[in-house]
């Protein structure tokens, strides 16, 4: 399903594009680690014992990390392939505002998460609420921006 996805939008017009539904397929594939972990924590958070959240920090924090670097590998991978770079900065289009929305919503994401796994987590070995939907919602925001940019 996800590869299916992945062949929407403009991807037929590049040049190679099995590459384009490559790197989307991969793309899609870390958002799905990403946002289905915050969902995982947020059920976790709900149900468990706040001793037991030690043992999921590990555990998420790796699957974290390897899906924003899924992310932001093939996100570079993607603005390479559909634009040429001095074009993106040089004219400024409604695409380059959502990739500086995406750009910014990562980071963003990041800094939360690294706050959840290590002061929430390690130190009050509880979920911070509110960074966690915060987290959530803009990594919502980011498929919006994303869906966007991709027609």
């Amino acid at each position: 399903m996800i590869a299916v996805i992945s062949m929407s939008g403009h991807v037929w017009s590049q040049q190679v594009p099995l590459w384009s539904i490559i790197i989307r397929t991969i793309h899609l594939l870390g958002l799905k680690l990403l946002l289905g972990s915050l969902v995982y924590l947020i059920c976790y958070a709900i149900k468990v014992k706040i001793n037991q959240l030690t043992s999921v920090r590990r555990m998420l924090l790796k699957v974290n990390i390897i899906a924003v670097f899924m992310l932001v590998f093939t996100g570079i991978l993607m603005a390479i392939d559909e634009t040429n770079t001095l074009t993106l900065w040089n004219n400024v289009s409604a695409w380059s505002i959502y990739l500086v929305i995406k750009i910014a919503g990562i980071i963003t994401m990041m800094l939360l998460g690294f706050y959840q796994t290590m002061r929430a987590l390690r130190q009050r070995h509880q979920v911070h609420r509110f960074a966690l939907m915060t987290e959530l919602l803009i990594g919502m925001i980011l498929i919006f921006a994303g869906i966007m940019m991709s027609k």
